[in-house]
């Protein structure tokens, strides 16, 4: 009866150490998944700031395409929008939602519609065209 009281200390040590890791274990873990998560948050919000930048780039050379004096150079503005507005995309696609990156294909599909009404002409621009000429002349 000797060894009862030493080996029933030696187990409620044992059991409140392993309750003790326990809770740590659970402690670190969830706290690595919110910092895993606030990273990705983070990587998510600096390439969707990144995309819209490009989007509005993109749009705003598309815009000034026709009334621009040297279309030539606004043309390689647009090819250089439309890179980064692509690569963006792709990059979202790693860390962005099923949502997200059926959102960032939306727009990266309506940059080229904008692009190609930029460079062509978009009625609403033609009709504008006209009418400065008629005016000038």
């Amino acid at each position: 009866m000797t060894w009862l009281a030493p080996l029933t200390g030696f187990l409620g040590a044992v059991i409140g150490a392993s309750l003790a890791g326990l809770v740590a274990w659970r402690t670190n873990s969830s706290r690595m998944a919110a910092d895993i998560q606030a990273r990705w948050d983070a990587a998510l919000l600096d390439r969707s700031t990144e995309f819209v930048s490009a989007a509005r780039s993109l749009r705003h050379h598309a815009e000034q395409y026709l009334r621009s004096a040297d279309q030539d150079a606004r043309r390689v503005k647009l090819d250089e929008a439309q890179e980064q507005l692509r690569a963006l995309s792709e990059e979202l696609r790693l860390v962005g939602s099923r949502r997200v990156q059926v959102a960032a294909r939306r727009v990266v599909h309506h940059a080229y519609a904008v692009r190609v009404q930029g460079e062509e002409g978009g009625i609403r621009a033609r009709r504008t065209i006209r009418a400065r000429r008629r005016y000038i002349d």
